[in-house]
């Protein structure tokens, strides 16, 4: 899908915290670039911040010692050297994990410094922050004259119920669309 957007548009991919196979091979294979986190974008005389939020989850100390270890080039490496059935168990045990912990300790800790994200912003010039990682939806200020816009996760496995957003700047502001294979 994404070799075939990119052949009739310029695109660029930031990866999150679950997708260092995709920094370290998509860009070649799937022709689109990679984009550094944070990343400014300048659109329509206005300045944008792309992150992909998991670095302002401040007050989730357990998950930033693990963000340090799957970040690491070398950690990186190692686990890409493993047969895939190997990788896919370690990938769904941390997802157990995850979610397991998110039902126990709810939002506590797991939603990005409000006053950090406001500090990178007011150091770019740039009055509104996009990022993911935290998956709950929606576009809140997180200060006066700052504003949050956050992606929803995607999940397409259940036909019943698929959980997908695309989010839209045009010069009017953002809009929130399903994919269009959703619509």
């Amino acid at each position: 899908m994404l070799a075939e957007a990119a052949s009739r548009r310029s695109l660029a991919f930031m990866v999150g915290n679950r997708d260092f196979p995709a920094r370290r091979q998509g860009a070649a294979r799937e022709r689109h670039d990679g984009l550094p986190d944070p990343t400014v974008l300048t659109a329509w005389g206005q300045r944008v911040l792309l992150t992909h939020g998991d670095s302002l989850c401040l007050a989730d100390t357990e998950y930033q010692a693990l963000r340090r270890v799957v970040r690491d080039d070398r950690w990186q490496h190692e686990i890409l050297a493993r047969p895939l059935d190997q990788r896919l168990k370690i990938a769904a045990e941390s997802r157990r994990e995850s979610q397991s912990r998110q039902s126990l300790d709810g939002a506590i800790g797991s939603d990005v410094d409000a006053g950090t994200a406001v500090s990178w912003l007011h150091a770019i010039g740039a009055a509104e922050m996009v990022h993911g990682h935290t998956h709950r939806p929606g576009s809140e200020a997180l200060a006066p004259g700052f504003k949050r816009h956050v992606l929803s996760d995607w999940d397409l496995d259940d036909p019943a119920k698929p959980r997908a957003e695309v989010l839209r700047l045009q010069r009017s502001g953002f809009e929130r669309l399903p994919p269009a294979g959703l619509r």
